[in-house]
């Protein structure tokens, strides 16, 4: 970006230029992520332009009624969860990374429609499924984050126009309690501060205005 004479506002919002088109000189730049992930959610029915989305991460504090009441009395406009699909509540849609959890899916018997990553195979005839790569940013000193499905949705709701997400069940991880809402959703051991520092950076460098809505180890 500071290297463009011009920078498209789109890209300017989102923080980021993947595409630079020199015109008699003078460098402009632009974002061609926004407009592919934006056209691809519109052309399935999936709006974020514009608004606060609720995202649920399935951490430990969304089996508690304190965190469930919180995202009972949550004011936004539509609802996703990352990498399950709650009981306690209807989300909007589904978004899912994670291969062996995605594995167990009976898409039937799902509420919502899904939003999928494509590294997953294989995807639903007709499924909505958004580039892996482009949403994965490997962080050279925590590779895990560039596949954490938390911060790979918030970086499609950046790119597809959201304007605030309410965050609630991203726990993080501390000794001697439950870091998943459901034991079947276990997925990872040995995880403490260092990563629940590292996540938290990640978050707030997301672009997105994020609001922690249930107690978490990443708003510390």
């Amino acid at each position: 970006i500071p290297y463009c004479d011009v920078v498209d506002p789109k890209a300017q919002a989102i923080g980021a230029v993947n595409t630079i088109v020199n015109r008699d000189g003078k460098l402009y730049g632009y974002n061609t992520d926004y407009a592919g992930f934006a056209y691809l959610a519109e052309a399935h029915g999936v709006d974020f332009a514009g608004k606060t989305v609720l995202v649920l991460a399935p951490g430990a504090s969304l089996a508690e009624e304190a965190g469930r009441n919180a995202v009972a009395a949550a004011k936004a406009d539509c609802i996703v969860s990352a990498n399950f699909c709650p009981e306690f509540c209807q989300p909007d849609y589904a978004f899912f990374t994670n291969s062996k959890r995605f594995e167990k899916l009976d898409l039937a018997a799902l509420p919502c429609p899904v939003v999928l990553t494509s590294n997953l195979r294989p995807l639903p005839q007709g499924a909505l499924a958004v580039n892996y790569d482009r949403l994965a940013a490997p962080d050279v000193q925590n590779a895990s984050l560039g596949s954490n499905s938390v911060l790979m949705l918030l970086r499609l709701l950046r790119l597809c126009g959201a304007k605030a997400v309410l965050l609630a069940g991203a726990d993080g991880y501390k000794p001697g309690t439950p870091a998943y809402a459901d034991s079947l959703l276990h997925a990872h051991t040995g995880r403490g501060a260092a990563f629940n520092t590292a996540m938290a950076g990640a978050i707030k460098a997301c672009g997105l205005d994020v609001t922690f809505i249930t107690p978490s180890e990443y708003a510390k």
